[in-house]
């Protein structure tokens, strides 16, 4: 199967490959998807680009990471490389942001720390679902389209027992990059009643690039706790209810800081870790997220499925403390609350002949606040960077309310056979609320209310060509808001009042135009597909100093996508994917548009892998990801430095062992000095070189996994 285990291809086999079933050369097996259209759909009927990451290749990857952006960058076209950091920030869906679900649920935050993947670990998780391009299918801010988790359930089964223990370790570093974790997972359907259940215990040490040299990343020195749980009924034939419930926290614990000599050398230079000790930080660096949801289905009323959908999510995020800079002479922590609520409910209506109509109404209501913490900086030279003596806490985004109501409705019609329409139209109202306050610098803003609205279509077609290759096309529309906390937090030149119509804080609307062919054979699969967004009121960020500002203007951005899978016998597969996109805005707007930075745009990545299973019981995989150059945005002076292409070799294998299967890997084995795109782009600004922070070196682990 491919890298991107895109939406059309079957799940991956199990180890025992004589167990899948194979499909005939008229009879491809056709992935069903939920994301794409809020309702169950096969691949063939969608007009719209969609990735699933199953769960078989989800235990596969984790044998080299449990970072769901690096899984996620390797294996979905369209998303860019892995950051190799706990940020989403230079990790853009088709040079746009993406919305993070679980379970429908946005894990979204209205602030730019972007760390929606890291709320979950793989261990909970049976499928993730991508939808590529602008989407308002579950409101707004999926500009650049939807990432769906979807956690683990009982299923058929009658019960499931599992225990998986896997141990990582640098090899370039052998005495101080060992790690691992320890998971545990329980499922059974006693009658009408089910439940499944997963803990997992995770601890990083040190990560070591291929040179040896410590890397200087928050992932590193980190312990992490999940909690997971569903349980569901089955109150009779029509209806279900189910309560679900998600617990993540992962707490820094590092006697290294990132040493700041490095921009004392002329140049360009390696971040490096600098070990100080443990350090004294009151508010210990960590992140937690509290996820609850309850989810009532009912088949059949008057005719159509009824599902309400309620949920709270609390997000506490703690940054680990930074070195002085010309922005803070003192040393500061930040810390971001946000809080969560909302419900949807959607009603499938069958209407005459095949028709359909999905409809229904969201709410969501956000509390987000931002904290900053600064210590002595006498205190912290004097202790080697160790010592944090907190001398003041002031408030650097103020409490403010963001809640936003979604009118939907969606249509799909067979016209015949080998040819459906579908289409659909969203209101979107939002509110933004907050008092009055001051900015941290002291400048007095006026409070008050402001209020957003949209609304938004999207049109597509799915034509058989022949029964294996069909054309699809559609038009989408998207919509969002900047991010206020970024605005209140050191608010442009005149911006004295919320109420002000500064076209900083104004919505933006995306078009989308996408056509793409999708073929399905017993041993092939393959996509191609090209889309072009615009807005005429685009959101891109500038560096300034030490700090982005929100750059307002017309902006295109446009690409080219494909993947590739084969089976041609005898064990084998192999396949990949490409990914190409570009961008720019036009800031004077006088006609003349420049490149958007490489933090939006990514430069082209191709990923590939080449499988072999000799036997039923032993599967071997190699996987590459090549990321190419690109300087278009520095020869216009956008970016402060050029982007240089990188290539990375991953090794997975594993072995059916009793009741069990033993796991072994090998990421990064050809053991290549590289930096990703994120840490390049961000290396070339005043001040900001120790942020060019190296990939990571060939890392080996290995895992069991037992089954009762």
């Amino acid at each position: 199967m491919e890298a991107g285990a895109v939406a059309q291809v079957p799940a991956a086999p199990p180890v025992v490959q004589d167990e899948q079933p194979v499909a005939g050369p008229e009879e491809p097996l056709d992935e069903v998807v939920v994301t794409a259209t809020r309702r169950p759909e096969a691949l063939s009927d969608l007009s719209r680009s969609v990735t699933v990451i199953d769960r078989a290749q989800i235990e596969q990857q984790t044998i080299l990471t449990r970072d769901l952006g690096e899984i996620l960058g390797k294996l979905v076209p369209g998303l860019g490389p892995p950051t190799q950091t706990d940020s989403l920030t230079g990790q853009s869906l088709r040079g746009r942001r993406s919305t993070v679900l679980i379970d429908g649920v946005p894990m979204s935050v209205n602030l730019n720390f972007q760390r929606d993947l890291r709320t979950i670990d793989p261990s909970a998780i049976e499928r993730i679902e991508v939808v590529r391009g602008p989407s308002a299918i579950y409101g707004a801010e999926a500009t650049g389209g939807i990432i769906n988790i979807i956690t683990r359930s009982p299923g058929k089964q009658e019960e499931r027992f599992q225990a998986t223990g896997i141990a990582n370790n640098s090899l370039t570093n052998f005495a101080g990059g060992f790690g691992g974790s320890l998971g545990l997972s329980a499922a059974a359907k006693p009658g009408q009643l089910d439940y499944s259940l997963d803990v997992l215990l995770a601890r990083a040490t040190g990560f070591y690039d291929a040179e040896g040299q410590r890397i200087p990343t928050r992932l590193q020195d980190t312990d992490t706790v999940n909690l997971f749980g569903k349980f569901g009924g089955d109150l009779d034939e029509q209806q279900r209810l189910q309560l679900t419930f998600n617990y993540y926290d992962a707490r820094s614990y590092t006697g290294f800081i990132t040493d700041p000599s490095v921009s004392e050398t002329p140049g360009i230079q390696k971040a490096r870790a600098l070990q100080v000790g443990r350090l004294n930080v009151g508010d210990t660096p960590s992140d937690r997220n509290t996820l609850i949801s309850l989810n009532y289905t009912h088949q059949n009323v008057l005719g159509s499925r009824v599902q309400v959908l309620g949920y709270f999510r609390d997000n506490l995020y703690t940054t680990v403390p930074s070195a002085p800079s010309p922005s803070f002479t003192s040393v500061p922590q930040s810390r971001l609350n946000s809080r969560k609520y909302g419900t949807r409910v959607q009603i499938d209506t069958p209407l005459f002949g095949a028709a359909s109509l999905l409809w229904g109404v969201d709410y969501v209501n956000e509390q987000t606040a931002q904290t900053a913490i600064f210590f002595d900086p006498l205190a912290f030279s004097a202790s080697g960077g160790r010592d944090f003596l907190k001398i003041a806490e002031l408030t650097l985004v103020p409490s403010y309310a963001l809640s936003s109501l979604g009118l939907f409705g969606q249509l799909k019609a067979n016209i015949s056979g080998g040819w459906s329409l579908n289409g659909g139209v969203r209101y979107e109202n939002i509110d933004l609320s907050l008092g009055d306050y001051r900015t941290i610098l002291g400048q007095p803003i006026e409070g008050g209310n402001r209020n957003f609205s949209a609304t938004v279509f999207n049109v597509g077609t799915v034509v058989d060509i022949i029964p294996q290759l069909n054309l699809f096309a559609d038009f989408a529309q998207g919509f969002s808001v900047p991010e206020f906390a970024r605005i209140l937090r050191f608010p442009p030149t005149g911006f004295v009042s919320i109420t002000d119509s500064l076209q900083v804080s104004e919505p933006q609307k995306v078009d989308n135009y996408e056509i793409g062919l999708r073929g399905r054979w017993s041993s092939l699969q393959a996509t191609f597909s090209g889309f072009y967004t615009t807005s005429a009121l685009g959101i891109a960020f500038r560096r300034t100093g030490d700090a982005f500002v929100i750059e307002r203007a017309p902006q295109n951005i446009y690409g080219l996508e494909g993947t590739l899978d084969v089976q041609p016998g005898g064990g084998w597969r192999f396949g990949g994917t490409f990914s190409y996109s570009e961008g720019e805005n036009d800031p004077d707007g006088d006609g003349n548009y420049q490149a958007l930075s490489s933090l939006e745009i990514q430069p082209i990545k191709i990923s590939g892998y080449l499988e072999l299973q000799p036997t039923p019981g032993w599967r071997n995989r190699l996987q590459g990801l090549y990321v190419g150059s690109r300087d278009r945005a520095f020869v216009e002076g956008i970016d402060p430095t050029k982007i240089t292409s990188y290539f990375t070799l991953d090794y997975i294998g594993s072995v059916q062992l009793g009741a069990g299967t033993l796991r072994f890997g090998a990421e990064n084995l050809l053991n290549s000095l590289y930096f990703p795109v994120n840490s390049q782009q961000l290396a070339g600004f005043p001040s900001s070189e120790p942020f060019n922070i190296a990939g990571r070196g060939i890392t080996f682990s290995v895992g069991y996994t037992q089954n009762w």
